[in-house]
């Protein structure tokens, strides 16, 4: 025959505020047939709708809690040094350049009388300055 569990000895062994532990212990008696849910209310003094959404909230966490892990100790992943960290800048940093060169000769094929006039733009802004000077 199965040996009878204590609800209220196993809730009270564990960490929490008094309320959590008190409402844990009476939704554990009313899943198990102990007391109704309409008792576990009244006990609690909310109404039983609360009851049941507490109920639902034990049973999702048990089963999130029952997922199967992977066996093992999680892989930790290695710190990066700051060489590390500069050299992934400077690649992030080239990447970008890189796309803009491709971008401005893809520009320069498919459009060369915008790129002309842009060229055209700047030398004459860089005629201006010098003039100012």
């Amino acid at each position: 025959m199965a040996r009878k569990v204590n609800i209220t000895a196993l809730v009270e062994s564990r960490e929490g505020s008094p309320e959590a532990k008190k409402r844990t212990e009476v939704i554990l008696r009313a899943m198990g047939g102990e007391i109704t849910f309409d008792d576990a209310a009244g006990l609690l003094g909310i109404h039983v709708s609360l009851v049941y959404r507490l109920r639902d909230e034990i049973l999702e966490a048990v089963i999130e809690a029952m997922e199967p892990l992977r066996p093992g100790r999680p892989r930790k992943e290695p710190e990066k040094s700051s060489r590390e960290i500069e050299l992934e800048e400077e690649n992030a940093r080239l990447s970008r350049e890189a796309d803009r060169a491709r971008v401005s000769e893809e520009l320069s094929v498919t459009l060369p009388h915008v790129v002309k006039r842009r060229e055209e733009l700047k030398e004459k802004k860089s005629r201006e300055r010098g003039r100012r000077n």
